[in-house]
């Protein structure tokens, strides 16, 4: 049987094929990344969620690391239209084939899971996210949330566990080689600590705190070169980025660089008019005023 063709036929071809691309991109380019950075260690249910800074006590006289970020609430993660690339449609398409695999019981076990670590019960809702894990097996948030349930109870080995699950299953989850890279500096390897890292600024380059976090971890192993380094590009990406400022402050002052460490502080005093330490940074300042 043989199919012809008319002027007509592949014009209306040409119209659907058109209508179901302009579908696509207006579904595409309007999905907005609910995600920032600079988070605190948290599970993700689908509900929106504020968003702010965690501090480390335990990490003195420096400014501390960023906590861990969450991931996107929702199972996309689409980049502005201006920068989205091919392989990120494939990333996006294969994300949406797994997630579609993913049962209601699982999903609600998960959401369960939320509720009771927001409670502060951890161990609850790890058996929650298991329970989850075992209805749906490529659940990568609930390997997410599990992780950063171990994380809370300070079970650094098994919160790294289940990020490696999520990286096999997304290869390009940022957040998670981040988690990976805060958990090994917590078991005190900072050296791979730095390897995650890097892997997470290499999908997310312009993420002032992950540049951030690598100079805090190049400091622990000594690399004060590569601490400066980082530091400094974390300020380029966020210029009143305070903690940075303060510590890049602190190296230069160990360093002898008595006038850029000056300006360091009075740059962190400049962005953080209303410090708890504002008062001992001016003492820093004075004192380096008579070196």
């Amino acid at each position: 049987m043989n199919i012809v063709f008319n002027g007509n036929t592949i014009l209306s071809i040409f119209f659907i094929v058109g209508i179901l691309l302009a579908l696509i991109y207006i579904f595409v380019y309007t999905k907005k990344d609910s995600s920032k950075k600079e988070l605190p260690l948290e599970t993700i249910t689908n509900e929106d969620i504020s968003l702010e800074n965690v501090s480390d006590e335990n990490i003195s006289p420096e400014k501390s690391l960023v906590l861990v970020n969450k991931k996107p609430d929702d199972i996309f993660s689409y980049k502005q239209s201006s920068q989205i690339t091919e392989s990120d449609i494939q990333n996006i398409f294969k994300k949406v084939i797994t997630e579609l695999k993913i049962s209601d019981i699982a999903k609600r076990l998960n959401d369960s899971g939320v509720e009771y670590f927001k409670k502060g019960n951890f161990e609850k809702a790890i058996h929650l996210y298991q329970e989850a894990i075992g209805e749906s097996q490529n659940f990568t948030l609930a390997y997410y949330n599990l992780g950063n349930a171990y994380f809370e109870m300070e079970h650094y080995k098994e919160a790294i566990i289940s990020y490696e699950k999520v990286i096999m299953l997304n290869p390009n989850d940022e957040y998670s080689y981040y988690n990976l890279a805060l958990s090994y500096s917590k078991l005190g390897d900072y050296k791979t600590a730095t390897v995650y890292y890097q892997k997470a600024m290499g999908i997310s380059p312009g993420d002032h705190t992950v540049h951030y976090n690598l100079g805090k971890t190049y400091e622990n192993i000594k690399d004060e070169k590569r601490a400066i380094a980082a530091y400094r590009r974390a300020i380029e990406l966020k210029e009143d980025y305070g903690a940075a400022h303060f510590n890049l402050a602190g190296l230069y002052k160990t360093k002898g660089f008595y006038k850029r460490a000056i300006d360091e502080y009075e740059l962190y005093l400049q962005y953080n008019p209303d410090a708890e330490d504002a008062v001992d940074v001016k003492r820093i300042i004075v004192e380096l005023f008579t070196k």
